[in-house]
């Protein structure tokens, strides 16, 4: 073509009448050439230009990889699978034809228009598939990690974008190359961020099932745009506009977060009644749990953007800064988030379990829970010692309220001694005096009614510690809740009942008929069933 444009500009010149006729035929076989250029063109473009299914590539965990060439074009390395790149031998027909036609923009054209909707019609059940899987979802379970298919999405997109960059800079000359690529996958890419911000959307109404998703698309989104933008930071705008509606939802997310725990705690309709803790509360636990296991990183920088306490608006979480890093407030907000859930429980508690003991197992069973759930968690070594002292109160309001219901048998062991008082030429022990007590010479003086109501004592006394033991044993208390219950309620009854036996323990005269425990034999009791 180019010898042929040169012997008929040679003919032109020299002007004789005897070359006019090959002149045009010169002319006929140079536009017959700029057709089967321009033919040739179109048709390695449609061989190169297939609707692949990304998924099964993918899947299979080859991702590709780019390096540069010393002329600063990028190329693509995949192992095991490649999107629609052009070859070597088309690439350099295509740079041929289009450095030939004097950089015609008929061809960049001609490639946008038949590379772009390949793009987007190869990208587009991703997209659809991305939002439809989560409508599909049942509702009220929670999002499951890596469900959406978001992961898998932009996945595709970044290979495909990067594909194309690398056909586009062996064809077209290095200062369009931006232009052409970016006017190439821009649709594609409007398409995915157009599909992040209605994922987003969906997480903002769905919060309390779907917020796991909105940190896991920050942590994909970020990634592929800090990825794209030394390539193509055209590309990287309305991704980065999409991310920040997703970041949005995000901080939105963290009051949603705590009042949603405080809603599933006030709505419950039963509490197990051996106070055990309820599958709510464990539901609670293990979303605070996984929030921070396995979406960490996009947790604490969005706590940094929000600032101290700014969760605690639910207006504008934003307003709220401070220089606190994203370690700090993530212990203040998991505290809060859990205090919610406490001190929900404790209002909750009451309506449903009328018996005051196990309210008090419930609070600190779930205390105790909390505890686990933080040691086993991310959240160990992050939440401080003066955050958990919040959540111990509970604890041992709980132990403090069990322990109340032995406060029933204590008072059968609470005598009046009147001091004023001598018969049949008993005694009394003075109440500095030390050493066993005579418990014959002090039950001597006594009338009949007071060893009547004394042995009716022991006889209440007994039948109450028995049926709160066999009670206790019911109870579902976590075990190390178990010691500190044990000590309380041996530190009530121990002394009162030593006491009284002492004084009081020879009305019986050993036979068992209204005396059934001596204080040894009691505090063998509680520890045996409660430890």
């Amino acid at each position: 073509m180019e010898r042929t444009q040169q012997a008929l500009t040679q003919l032109n010149n020299d002007n004789i009448r005897s070359n006019k006729q090959a002149a045009m035929e010169m002319t006929n076989l140079l536009s017959y050439g700029n057709k089967t250029l321009d033919d040739t063109f179109m048709r390695i473009l449609q061989e190169n230009t297939k609707i692949v299914e990304p998924v099964p590539l993918i899947i299979k965990g080859s991702l590709g990889s780019f390096h540069y060439h010393a002329a600063g074009c990028r190329k693509l390395t995949v192992t095991g699978f490649s999107f629609p790149t052009l070859s070597e031998e088309d690439a350099e027909v295509l740079r041929s034809i289009h450095a030939y036609t004097g950089r015609d923009p008929k061809n960049v054209s001609r490639y946008i228009d038949m590379r772009s909707p390949n793009i987007s019609t190869t990208l587009q059940n991703l997209g659809i598939s991305s939002v439809g899987i989560m409508k599909k979802q049942n509702p009220g379970m929670p999002y499951v990690r890596g469900s959406c298919g978001i992961g898998h999405y932009s996945a595709a997109l970044e290979q495909m974008v990067l594909a194309e960059f690398n056909n586009v800079s062996r064809i077209f000359p290095r200062e369009d190359c931006d232009s052409i690529h970016t006017r190439t996958c821009q649709t594609a890419v409007d398409e995915y961020a157009k599909t992040l911000r209605q994922l987003s959307a969906w997480v903002l109404e769905n919060t309390a099932t779907e917020c796991y998703l909105a940190f896991e698309m920050i942590q994909i989104v970020s990634g592929l745009s800090s990825r794209l933008e030394s390539c193509t930071p055209d590309l990287q705008l309305p991704i980065d506009k999409a991310l920040l509606s997703i970041r949005d939802t995000a901080k939105q997310s963290l009051p949603r977060l705590i009042e949603d725990t405080r809603v599933g705690v006030r709505n419950l309709v039963s509490l197990p009644p051996n106070g055990g803790v309820s599958p709510t509360i464990d539901a609670c636990l293990g979303r605070l749990a996984h929030l921070t296991t396995f979406y960490l990183a996009p947790l604490l920088a969005t706590l940094e953007s929000v600032g101290e306490s700014g969760w605690r608006s639910s207006h504008n979480p934003a307003s709220a800064m401070s220089a606190s890093s994203g370690e700090e407030l993530l212990g203040k907000y998991a505290t809060d988030m859990l205090e919610a859930l406490v001190s929900t429980l404790e209002t909750r508690a009451p309506i449903i379990l009328k018996n005051r003991a196990i309210q008090g197992i419930l609070l600190a069973n779930t205390v105790s829970t909390i505890n686990s759930s933080i040691n086993s968690s991310a959240l160990k070594d992050r939440v401080p010692s003066a955050e958990l002292q919040r959540l111990h109160q509970w604890r041992k309001k709980g132990v403090a309220m069990y322990i109340d219901a032995w406060a029933d048998p204590a008072r059968e062991l609470r005598d009046v001694i009147h001091t004023n008082r001598t018969s049949q030429g008993g005694s009394r022990q003075s109440s500095g005096s030390h050493g066993p007590m005579d418990s014959a010479a002090y039950t001597k003086g006594m009338n009949s009614k007071d060893k009547d109501m004394t042995r009716t004592n022991f006889q209440k006394f007994t039948i109450m510690f028995d049926e709160l033991l066999a009670k206790h044993k019911t109870y579902s208390i976590e075990l190390d809740i178990k010691p500190d219950i044990a000590l309380g309620v041996e530190k009530l009854i121990e002394p009162l009942y030593a006491r009284y036996w002492q004084r009081y323990h020879d009305l019986d005269k050993g036979k068992g008929k209204y005396i059934k425990y001596d204080p040894g034999e009691i505090t063998a009791a509680i520890r045996r069933t409660m430890q």
